[in-house]
Order: C-alpha cells, then structure tokens, then sequence
C-alpha cells in the first residue's frame, strides 16, 4: 500500500505533461457528449462561457443567508449559462457528480474546476458506480434537496458512520433518513484499495482551467457499459471535520440553474452540528466536471444546430433543419436511418412526428404545418441510427405566431429579458414594470398605452414596418442576445415619422468585447444614436464596485428628465442613483457605461464613474441623450435600465414613477399614456382648460394647473352623472399638467369631466363622436 501511494504521489508531480492524445470524447454533467478528434485535448474544447467579468468576479467571504445552506457560497457575475456558485464541502464532507455513459466507454481521465479554497485543502479523488435501482432518470426526477442516510462505521473517530458499504462496519447496516431511501453509490470502480488519489483543489478565478486526473496513475482505466451511471468522488480530507469555517472548505464551481443534481455527504451535518442531517443528500446543483473518455460500443447519433425560431408573422408551414452525425466511435455500421421534428401547439398538447429528409449532406430538414396567429408551438429534433440508438435534441425550442394588431403603432421589445422569448415570462419581472407610475406612494399601476410587444429574437423588417414608434429594452444581465442595427436603421430611414427608443447598460459593451470604442460616421451609435465614444463599465474601478449603486446627475430644463429632476429636487433627498442590484435582482450587477456624444447634441442624465479602463478614475459622464435625426426622426438612448433608478439616503424609487425618463420618452414621441404629465412652469390659480381636441375619437388631452402642492382629483362622468373614469386621485406638487384620456370602450356622447382640489371645483363638457 505505501509503495502504490508513493507511486501515486510521484505520478501526481508529472501529471502536466502526461499524454491524452487518445482521448476520443468529453462527458459533462447530464449525459452531454462531446466527440472529439483522436488528436484534440479535452481543454481544446472545453465550452468557456462568454459571459462577462470572469477575472472581475468576486467571491463573498460567509455564506448565503437566503437558504441557510453552508456549503453554497455565492459568485456575484451570476448569468444563467454559467457555472456561478462554488458548492463547498468541509473536512470529510464528498462531493459527488454524476454521469450517464452514452455507450460502452473506458475513463481516461476527470477533471474537476475548483471555485476556492483558501488553505490549500488536500482532497482526494475516486470513482464509484451507481447502483440500488439508481437510474439517471430517477437522478433528475428529485428537483429538491433530499435525505437519504449513512452507513454505521464503529469506532471510525467520525461519528461512527461512513459514506460506502466497503467502510462500514459489521454487521454492514444502512440507515435510511426517508423510505425507501437505499445508498446510491455500490462499486468502487477506480481508487488505490479504497483509498482515492490525492489532490489539492486550486482556486480558478477565471473558470476556464480544468484540474485533470489521469487514470493511468493507478495502471488501468476503468470501463463501464452503456446506460450506466458512475460518478466522480471528490473528498475533503481534513480531519478536523468540526471546525467549518470558512478556511476549513473547498468548492466545485457550480450551477443552480440546470440542475441535473449532485449527491453531497456531510459528515457533521447538513446545519452546522446538527448530526441528525450528517449522511447522504440529494441537492440540486450541477457541477462543473468532466470525463474524458475513449467510446468503445455504439452510440446514439449526435443531433446539433438545430433551427432556432422564436417568433415569426408568417403562417406558412416552418422548416426545421438539424446536423445529424452518427460517428460510432467504438465501431459498427454508422449513418442515420430516419429523422423527425416532433411537435405541439399550445392548444394540442400531442406531439406529432414530422419526417425528415437529407437537405445537404449532414443537414436533415423537416417542416412543422402552418399555424393561425397567436399559435405557439414546442418542438425538437428526433434521430435514430442503422441499430436503432435514438437520440434527440439537447434542449426543446418554442416559437410564438405572431400578428401585429391593427391601429396599434408602438412595438415594445425585450432583447435579453424574455428568457429564450417565451411569452408568458413577460409577465415576470422587470418587464411587467418597465413603464409603470408610483403615484406619490398610492397604489402603483401600470402604464397602459396601445402597444405590442414583441419577445422572440431578432427584429425584422416585415415585423418594423407595422409600426411608427420603436422602444427597445436590449436589457439583461450580461447585454441584449440580438442586436438589430441594421433592421432599425433601415426602418428609421423609411419615414421621418418614425420613433426610436433604446435603452440597456451593456449595449455600447457586448457587442464590442466590453472594449471602450471610437464611433464614427457610418456607425449605428454615431449615426443613430449620435455616440462618438464608449466608456465601459464605469462603476467598476479595477476590483469592486458592480454591486453598489452609481450617483446620477439630471441636466435641468431636459424634456427627458426635467420632471423626475424637478420631484428629486422637492424631496430634497441627496443622491439620484441607479443601482439594478438592488431594483431588480443580486444577479444584476451595474455595469452602467458612459459615453460620449455629437457636439451640441442634448444629454439628459451623467453619471458619476468609479473607473475607466477597470482602473480607478472619477469623471462624470453622459449615460442619457435624445435627439432629432436630420429627417425628423426622433431618437432616445440611455446606458441603463431605467427600472433601476431610485435615491439616497431618502428612498424613492424614481424607475417606477410618473417621472421616470421612459415615460418621458414615451410622451416625447406624442404616444398616448393615459396618464397625466407634468409640464415644468410655476402657475399663479387653480384651472381647468377644455379638453383637446374636442369633439374627439378615441382619445384627447385634458390640461390642469395647480399652483400649490394639493390633493387633486380629475374624474369622468357620463350625463346620467354615472362616473366612468379616475383619472387623478392624491396629492400633487406645483406645476401644470396634462393627461391623456383614451374612450375606446366608451359610446359616442356628451362626457363631463370635474377638477375637485380642496376649495376648488371646475366642471367641464366633452364630445366623444365614434
């Protein structure tokens, strides 16, 4: 034994420059294969994220208080394709992640991505394989943390229990935490006579390095069939397993998102000291591990590139298109016999097989049916080979029919908030609060202006020219997932009627490898958006910042943000901010950018940087413009998202409110809000103007004053004295305003509409002819 461990340890020292040349696939969590050349090494291929920030992320220094779980740290660059977390084991707690075999492999070697570990942990690494009526079904089919036990060890020095049968004690006795609940792990298929080889967990900062373990140090490869599961063992090896704090943990990079689940064993319990959760748990994360392994049976056919539709107006059969390989690595006959797209609508929930046909070499095409408007249709690719492997798509695509309603002119888009533009998220937030109003701290409503919205991927010109007025939020985490540029600047040189509103704080950044920019004639942001140049990521000053608030400065007199600068001034609080870590999630950070604009060309909002060029710099800079396109189109863009704007130390929460920048936009453009806005001048009296135009169809302008804050209500009635509308209900400071009444679902008639402000009243006829 101590001369295999010293081999072990000798072979650990020149494991860099061991050959892996033979590796022919990559396993990842999940059952995912990636083939690969007989030549290439699995770091060639290895998928790095194009996620934002990697050298930029910080890790927190105590644990998430949100779940009280003490093996879960959180990583503050958190996106939804990425590995972002760093699942944490402390001294004789394991750390397990799983694996389906695609066909009959051998295991050449595994390779985990440590997120930290700050004394330089020692671990050690085996492989097992699953058993006890175990499946990679019923692995997925648990989406909740679960219990299931230990095995008594006597005397072990570890509170008499242990994580596998070949530990345990006689009589080999398993105790069950819930029924049913049998240990998972039954076959040591690769440790040096149960002792797992050593390893120390280096903290990868940038999560693109992958620590390997060859196989070949213990002299053979361990094989298994297809179907099978086997799972990577990864130990910490302190034996003070008490002591839990932070400098007593190591942890895998991780993701709470795709959860395909992995199994932990803590020693000391699940809460810290409390024994009655120490043994096996089910938890719902995945890890970021890999195996390379060399197939050596038949696999199933590989189905990639399939077509992705989001959205589209026609109603005309759709064709799919899927690569379709069937290498069979491990010999056999190859090809694929027969392919399909499989389907269903919303209102048929019963997929329907579509066959497919070779369309040019390894593409496979096939058309779903046409569907009516308003369809939606889930659909994915199926394949089987000349034995019969089936194989189908990673991942499930949806689409949406859609129809552009009639009389409706404004196009609301959500570039990066729609989650794979699925429809029903637009009743998630943020984008059901994008244009809302905060009346003073009365109940807060939203905006409800004619729009469409439109959430399924690119733009394009048959979906643009339906409309007048543009307002694109290229909003997310990490920057819009489209960029239609080129759709939007054709569109705006169509007519000069024509409106465009663009807003999103990594737009100037994503598409440009968040590198700072010259922008010149000939540019979408020098032409349209009238940007000369870029500054990226200012609220980051080389080590911190992304998660606190930036200080904004509102340019006075600004048609754009006049009036939230005129409520910020007589709440006389001290700091305007946008801060969207704390407006709309911690998986926002604020990556605000400044920039700089045409000369002469009005700028509506600065703000205060922390760095340039991720080095500390303060400089105030513009982050909002508008302007007037020599046609006469008008443009507006801002480097943020306006949800997110509130002040300090005096809350308030200016993203939502009848002040917010977005909905001066909108009444900029001339759209109909159906709520009032506040023109900046001081009146003398209280007054009532007559309504404009008059007689009217379907909407008019009703204009007020007040010359001092007061209680203010504006309601409709019909001639019965039945009222019919609030347009106006809490307290108001100086100014003159305007609202906007839509009577779309009124009768043609005579309509009153009555001012009533404390000792003031004012009564008023208006004609609404249909």
């Amino acid at each position: 034994m101590l001369k295999r461990i010293t081999i072990l340890l000798i072979m650990l020292a020149l494991l860099p420059i061991l050959s892996v040349a033979q590796q022919k696939a990559l396993l990842k969590p999940g059952g995912k294969t990636i083939y690969l050349n007989s030549n290439q090494d699995p770091k060639e291929v290895f998928e790095v994220s194009s996620a934002k920030h990697h050298a930029k992320t910080l890790f927190k220094n105590s644990p998430l208080s949100t779940n009280g779980l003490i093996d879960t740290l959180s990583n503050d660059d958190i996106t939804s394709s990425t590995y972002t977390s760093t699942f944490g084991g402390y001294g004789q707690d394991i750390l397990v992640g799983w694996f389906e075999a695609p066909a009959d492999l051998k295991i050449l070697s595994v390779g985990y991505d440590c997120g930290d570990n700050p004394s330089s942990l020692q671990g050690e690494l085996k492989l097992y394989k699953l058993g006890n009526g175990w499946t990679a079904s019923k692995l997925k089919s648990i989406t909740s943390a679960k219990s299931l036990g230990y095995w008594i060890a006597k005397g072990n020095g570890f509170l008499d229990i242990a994580p596998f049968e070949d530990e345990a004690t006689e009589p080999k006795t398993w105790v069950a935490h819930s029924a049913g609940a049998l240990t998972p792990f039954v076959e040591d298929i690769w440790s040096d006579a149960g002792t797992g080889a050593p390893t120390v967990p280096e903290n990868d900062a940038d999560r693109t390095t992958y620590q390997w373990i060859s196989m070949d140090l213990l002299g053979y490869q361990p094989e298994v069939k297809g179907g099978d599961v086997f799972a990577i063992i990864l130990k910490n090896d302190a034996t003070d397993y008490t002591l839990q704090t932070s400098n007593d943990r190591f942890g895998i990079m991780s993701n709470t998102d795709v959860k395909t689940g992995i199994f932990k064993y803590y020693c000391y319990g699940r809460t810290t000291g409390d024994t009655s959760t120490s043994g096996w748990w089910k938890r719902e994360y995945t890890f970021n591990l890999v195996a390379a392994v060399e197939i050596t049976g038949d696999t199933p056919p590989s189905v990639t590139g399939v077509t992705n539709i989001q959205g589209t107006l026609s109603t005309d059969a759709i064709e799919i298109s899927a690569t379709l390989t069937d290498a069979n690595p491990g010999g056999g006959p190859t090809g694929i016999k027969e392919a399909f797209v499989v389907y269903h609508t919303d209102a048929n929930t019963t997929d329907i097989e579509v066959p497919m046909a070779v369309k040019s070499g390894d593409v496979w095409a096939g058309s779903i049916p046409g569907q009516a408007a308003g369809t939606k249709v889930t659909y994915y690719v199926k394949a089987v080979d000349m034995n019969d492997n089936v194989a189908v798509s990673g991942k499930t695509y949806t689409y949406v029919i859609f129809a552009p309603t009639p009389g409706v002119n404004t196009l609301l888009v959500f570039n990066g908030l729609s989650y794979d533009g699925i429809q029903d998220n637009l009743n998630e937030y943020p984008q059901n609060y994008m244009y809302g109003v905060n009346a003073d701290g009365a109940n807060p409503e939203l905006y409800k202006f004619k729009k469409d919205v439109w959430a399924y991927g690119p733009l394009s010109a048959q979906l643009v020219n339906n409309y007048d007025n543009i307002l694109e939020f290229a909003c997310s985490p990490s920057g819009p997932k489209v960029y239609n540029n080129d759709v939007i600047k054709t569109w705006l040189e169509g007519s000069p009627s024509r409106n465009y509103f663009l807003t999103g704080q990594e737009f100037l950044g994503a598409g440009n490898s968040y590198t700072d920019m010259d922008f010149t004639a000939g540019s979408f942001e020098y032409d349209i958006l009238g940007v000369t140049h870029s500054y990226n990521d200012i609220s980051y000053d080389g080590t911190s910042g992304q998660n606190i608030a930036s200080k904004l400065t509102a340019t006075e007199g600004s048609i754009i943000t006049g009036s939230m600068l005129t409520k910020f001034t007589a709440l006389a609080t001290d700091s305007l901010c946008y801060d969207p870590y704390y407006e709309i999630s911690t998986s926002w950070a604020n990556w605000i950018d400044g920039f700089d604009v045409i000369e002469g060309q009005p700028v509506d909002l600065k703000v205060e940087s922390r760095g340039i060029l991720s080095a500390p710099d303060v400089q105030t800079l513009n982050c909002a413009t508008h302007r007037t396109l020599a046609a006469g189109n008008k443009i507006a863009f801002f480097s943020f998202e306006p949800i997110a704007l509130d002040s300090s130390p005096d809350y308030y929460w200016f993203g939502f409110d009848i002040s917010a920048p977005q909905i001066e936009v909108l009444n900029w453009f001339g759209i109909q809000t159906g709520v009032e806005r506040m023109i900046n001048n001081k009146p003398d009296k209280f007054e009532l103007s007559q309504n404009y135009p008059n007689p009217f169809n379907p909407t008019t302008t009703i204009s007020f004053s007040v010359p001092e804050a007061s209680n203010v209500r504006l309601k409709v009635y019909d001639m019965l004295g039945r009222e019919v509308l609030t347009l106006v209900d809490g307290m108001k400071n100086t100014g003159s305003y305007e609202v906007s009444f839509d009577a779309s679902n009124l009768t043609s008639g005579l309509y009153v509409y009555t001012l009533s402000t404390g000792n003031f009243t004012a009564t008023k006829k208006m004609m609404l002819l249909k």
